[in-house]
């Protein structure tokens, strides 16, 4: 169950803060309220060792996730079924675990744009935006499955700027594995060479030998 730290009031006024463990942020706030105080602020806190192993979500992943989980739902189960059977991911056990944390969320009474807008490092506005209108239209996965086209437009787009962007990285890296090359193994030598030379030489030669006396090797 995740654990929350909460601020707040109680009601003679008196500040309070503390943790405390809750099925979702909305339960705590209710339980809270049974006893009198009022919370202004509830964060879930997640443990070092989830937090170690925090990473970025790779948008392909996430792009396979909600196709799962859209045809899921269009299969007719629930929520919170669709959430544990999506949650079986062992390539990638830290979004494993943020699933769980959902499913134990809508369980406990949460709806499912609440308790994903708990994690923002895995779900984006513009998914929780889509998860809202689901819920009010009552129809929640002809809305992710329309954010699903977006995304997919989204990951191609990434994609190609990608392998656009590679063929002139791989210029530059060969670039400077030449530009290295000489400034290493063959410049020196023509230094050497011109050294016991008396002819006047041009500037910019005089230059480019002046840069290889002083770099270090």
């Amino acid at each position: 169950m995740p654990v929350y730290k909460y601020s707040g009031f109680s009601d003679k006024g008196t500040r309070i803060e503390g943790e405390e463990s809750a099925v979702s942020e909305q339960a705590l706030r209710d339980e809270l309220a049974r006893r009198g105080l009022m919370a202004n602020q509830v964060k879930q806190k997640r443990s070092n060792q989830i937090l170690s192993r925090s990473k970025k979500i790779k948008p392909e992943s996430f792009l396979i996730l909600n196709q799962e989980f859209t045809a899921l739902l269009r299969a007719g189960i629930t929520i919170p079924e669709a959430l544990k059977i999506s949650a079986n991911r062992p390539d990638n056990p830290y979004l494993s675990q943020i699933l769980k944390y959902v499913e134990e969320a809508v369980r406990g009474g949460a709806s499912l744009s609440e308790a994903c807008a708990q994690h923002e490092d895995i779900f984006d506005s513009l998914y929780i935006v889509a998860l809202k209108t689901g819920e009010k239209t009552g129809a929640l996965h002809q809305v992710l499955a329309k954010y699903q086209i977006n995304l997919r437009h989204r990951v191609e787009l990434m994609r190609k700027v990608g392998h656009a962007m590679a063929y002139p990285v791989f210029l530059l890296i060969t670039l400077f594995v030449i530009l290295g090359i000489l400034f290493i193994f063959v410049l020196p030598r023509f230094v050497a060479l011109y050294a016991d030379f008396d002819a006047q030489l041009p500037g910019p030669t005089r230059a480019l030998m002046k840069i290889v006396e002083i770099m270090p090797y």
